[in-house]
């Protein structure tokens, strides 16, 4: 879906730099050093307009929180409620992650979201998938022993997608549901804006929480 250009975005890129990392590469390894503590760090790749890492970010101030967004007229939606509520556990790589092992260190991570990520659904281009399985070996690399990886989507193909290549490379799925919204995890569920839209349509939400352990 195309975006809509906004109008200041440059102004509101140069008000919220302090959330922007234009070369992550240069931190790799150093990333508890750039948020200035020890906490856990989590990422979520393809944050959309942010509402599901802000929340997060927000509600768990002892963690740390980064997210990847590559369209550029939505990221600075997220440096905006960033930047609203003053957010000190956020920053926001304004890119699209192809491979997060030239970011991230081995272990560097404690945990991944993908939310609602683009299904690619022809079949030749299934490696561009955010839950390809070679991906899923990326993921193991720069995650700790006892990170997890939390997926969600509208789309039942990739659901099916996502549980086979889980299986391929050996993660655990001990959460899962074909209906996340009357499930038993709804409580604790964070919700995207994609995730309210389908919702209030009735499309059921799948969802997948993996241990990305490395046996």
């Amino acid at each position: 879906m195309r975006q809509r250009r906004v109008k200041n975005k440059d102004e509101i890129m140069r008000n919220a730099h302090k959330w922007v990392v234009n070369e992550p590469q240069s931190l790799k390894g150093n990333w508890k050093q750039a948020f200035k503590n020890e906490h856990d760090i989590y990422l979520e790749i393809g944050s959309g307009k942010g509402q599901f890492i802000a929340e997060l970010a927000l509600q768990e101030s002892s963690n740390n929180f980064i997210a990847a967004e590559g369209g550029e007229n939505i990221v600075v939606r997220i440096l905006e409620k960033a930047q609203a509520v003053g957010l000190g556990n956020l920053l926001v790589i304004p890119e699209y992650i192809t491979d997060p092992c030239a970011i991230f260190a081995t272990g560097e991570l404690s945990g991944i979201y993908i939310n609602f990520c683009d299904p690619w659904p022809k079949d030749r281009h299934s490696k561009r998938r955010l839950i390809h399985r070679e991906m899923l070996e990326k993921y193991r690399k720069i995650t700790n022993n006892k990170a997890t990886l939390a997926f969600k989507t509208d789309n039942h193909s990739l659901f099916e997608f996502s549980m086979d290549e889980f299986k391929s490379v050996g993660l655990n799925v001990f959460k899962m549901s074909t209906d996340l919204h009357n499930s038993e995890y709804a409580y604790c569920n964070t919700p995207t804006e994609y995730e309210d839209k389908f919702a209030a349509e009735g499309k059921p939400i799948f969802y997948a929480l993996v241990s990305l352990e490395n046996n």
